[in-house]
């Protein structure tokens, strides 16, 4: 139950004139979850639950422990010329990361 607590990141107000919109932002400390997993042609790649709060070595176990088992259905010349991204979140920024993935 959200208990009232909204994101609002993403609300956008469009107007002919300035209507000088205001909104109490909240945020949500009560609850969280972090869900990885892809899509590769019709093939589901996961899902995996990352417990509680992310962070480097939270991240890092998910790596080196878990997503090999996720790509073990993918076949080898695929996973070959696959591009792994990551934006500039801190869990993937996070020095031993960098590292596993050099």
């Amino acid at each position: 139950m959200r208990e009232g607590l909204t994101s609002l990141y993403n609300n956008h107000y469009w107007a002919l004139e300035n209507p000088r919109n205001s909104f109490q932002r909240g945020y949500q400390h009560r609850f969280g979850i972090n869900v990885r997993g892809g899509i590769l042609g019709n093939q589901l790649i996961g899902p995996y639950l990352l417990p509680g709060n992310i962070d480097g070595p939270k991240y890092l176990t998910f790596l080196r422990d878990y997503l090999p088992e996720m790509m073990e259905s993918v076949p080898l010349n695929i996973r070959q010329t696959m591009l792994f991204q990551h934006d500039g979140a801190s869990p993937h920024f996070f020095r031993e990361v960098r590292e596993h993935l050099r």
